[in-house]
């Protein structure tokens, strides 16, 4: 895999990840982004097949959970100087926000996952007192770091609430809820 360089280690990166509400017309930019083997390997298979069943997931996030369901989705696309380079989720329910991120992986490494999940936090602060959870597989050391770089403690299985993303085996992390005010 050739990784394309986007700036170096002192950069604002920050500033130039963006976060937009994920729509039907990022589709074709979030095929191209996500259409990598590598980004299956770490959450049990391709997360995109073709770009019509990535439209059907879409519209299918875009009416949102069961209205019995006590949840709220959440979801935005990652860009990266106006290009689609991936996307964020989080799943709010029973003060819990679930996170997720997936980035193009030719730009792994660069520090846009810790940046658009920060935005990320950031954006669900406003939606209510929600303590931040997050679950890796074992082998995602990457993921792992970038919960760590957002003070995420890891948290014994065992002691978390019910997680919808946690899968038997997988590594959870908190991150308590602290006011902006």
């Amino acid at each position: 895999m050739c990784r394309k360089q986007v700036m170096g280690p002192d950069s604002r990166l920050k500033t130039l990840v963006k976060l937009e509400p994920l729509d039907l017309s990022h589709a074709n930019g979030l095929f191209k982004a996500l259409n990598h083997e590598e980004i299956g390997i770490y959450i049990g298979g391709a997360d995109v097949t073709s770009l019509s069943a990535l439209e059907d997931r879409i519209k299918f996030l875009k009416q949102g959970p069961k209205a019995d369901s006590n949840q709220l989705w959440v979801n935005f696309v990652v860009l990266l100087n106006s290009e689609i380079v991936g996307r964020v989720e989080a799943t709010l329910h029973d003060s819990i926000a679930e996170i997720a991120y997936l980035i193009n992986p030719l730009l792994w490494g660069q520090g846009l996952g810790t940046a658009a999940a920060e935005l990320l936090i950031d954006e669900l602060r406003g939606k209510g007192e929600y303590d931040f959870w997050a679950t890796v597989t074992p082998e995602n050391k990457a993921s792992a770091r970038v919960l760590e770089k957002l003070e995420f403690v890891e948290i014994d299985p065992g002691q978390a609430p019910q997680l919808l993303s946690y899968d038997s085996g997988d590594r959870t992390f908190r991150k308590k809820f602290h006011s902006l005010s």
